[in-house]
């Protein structure tokens, strides 16, 4: 999906590893299609690195006249964090989110890394302040590929979207999802998969907004956990039809992941070619959660017990640190990444140790940290021209039945 990704036994001078802007990364409010245009841009300055915009996605209320909403950039279940209003997204239409207004980040990026452009950058989007709001994800998509037809022009490796559909439920629920259920499975596997309620009506919005797209921009769906590995296949099947080429990305969470294709395969509800077709191709991706390594240097610091996290005391092949378990799925072909790191000694590390991406809400200090890492200059040196298109095309998003009926995922024993 992403061209000169290398593997983990490459040599640093030969490997790349993709920057992936969480949620567009600190250029401006957190899922604002300002953030992702900012980011876009950002990726454009530093051409020669492989650039990826993560979003998240909830689907709002549907339109007069529509069977169903449409999906919304936005990472919470309701707007109460990240906007000036309160309630749940899916009582509100696009048209009512698209008009809240959004909270600036703490320690935003510095507008400086954008103020010397000239003589460096081919194509630059444009940024109004009416872009700090919730977009759609048809509009994020019809950005990126604006910029990414471009990039297919010039022979320049394409941005690619990392589409996070895992924060559908509400606080509790995610609790249970991310800390008891694994707890629990790890200790009786295969005992919690079905106790998590599938997001169907999502799923299936998700599966049709990526099937009418034209297969310009790379997309990489996204979730976390035991229950996000059953609804990515319970969307993988519903997206079994469609002629989108689409990679997929496991977040770790709070348990190392094993990196057991047989394990992948029952959880996926996949057939052992399906699993093995992603990983030849690149396209399957473990995340793990940098906070927990975080989290036990912290503790080995002040309390001097070294824990790794609760799940570390358990075995059933759980690895010690990320470190390793990033070392043994890298051996079973998957392709590996860390999400949030935004300290720049964090990020040296898990370069060295091979991830082949890196997601932080500061990419700029991540191409401070390659140019160190790979010795690299990363600058732009074309000559720049600013597109101001009249005005960026939009995909009528036409509702279409998925006819393809969500199967249940088939777990072993």
């Amino acid at each position: 999906m992403f061209s000169g990704i290398g593997s983990n036994d490459a040599s640093i001078a030969q490997r790349e590893v993709v920057i992936v802007a969480h949620r567009g990364g600190r250029f401006d409010s957190a899922n604002s299609l300002a953030a992702i245009k900012k980011a876009i841009n950002y990726a454009q300055l530093h051409q020669s690195i492989p650039f990826m915009i993560e979003i998240d996605v909830q689907q709002c209320k549907a339109d007069h006249g529509s069977d169903a909403g449409r999906l919304v950039v936005i990472h919470d279940s309701t707007v109460n964090n990240t906007t000036d209003s309160t309630g749940r997204v899916s009582t509100y239409t696009f048209d009512q989110l698209r008009t809240m207004t959004l909270r600036r980040p703490k320690k935003q990026i510095d507008n400086a890394v954008f103020k010397d452009i000239s003589n460096k950058c081919p194509f630059m989007i444009p940024v109004s302040p009416e872009d700090r709001r919730i977009p759609s994800l048809q509009e994020v998509l019809d950005v990126l590929d604006v910029v990414n037809e471009q990039r297919i022009d010039s022979g320049i490796s394409l941005v690619g979207l990392g589409i996070d559909f895992t924060h559908v439920a509400g606080r509790v629920d995610r609790f249970k999802d991310h800390f008891l259920y694994p707890l629990l499975e790890k200790l009786r596997p295969g005992s919690q998969l079905r106790k998590v309620s599938t997001p169907k009506m999502l799923l299936r919005q998700l599966a049709h907004e990526i099937s009418i797209r034209n297969d310009v921009t790379p997309i990489q769906v996204i979730s976390q956990g035991i229950h996000g590995r059953r609804n990515l296949g319970v969307l993988l099947n519903l997206l079994e039809e469609s002629s989108i080429k689409f990679s997929v990305a496991l977040q770790a969470s709070t348990s190392y992941f094993p990196a057991d294709i047989r394990g992948v395969k029952s959880s996926l509800g996949l057939y052992e070619d399906h699993v093995e077709e992603l990983i030849k191709d690149n396209r399957f991706t473990i995340n793990y959660n940098h906070k927990w390594d975080r989290l036990t240097h912290n503790l080995r610091r002040f309390t001097g017990f070294n824990i790794v996290n609760p799940f570390s005391l358990l075995p059933a092949r759980i690895a010690i640190n990320n470190q390793q378990a990033m070392a043994v799925a890298s051996e079973e072909g998957f392709k590996t990444g860390f999400w949030t790191v935004n300290s720049k000694t964090a990020m040296k590390d898990v370069m060295k140790w091979g991830a082949d991406m890196v997601t932080t809400d500061y990419p700029p200090r991540a191409v401070e940290i390659i140019e160190e890492v790979f010795g690299r200059n990363t600058q732009v040196t074309d000559e720049v021209v600013i597109n101001e298109p009249d005005e960026l095309p939009t995909k009528e998003l036409v509702h279409v039945e998925v006819r393809r009926e969500i199967e249940e995922v088939s777990i072993a024993d």
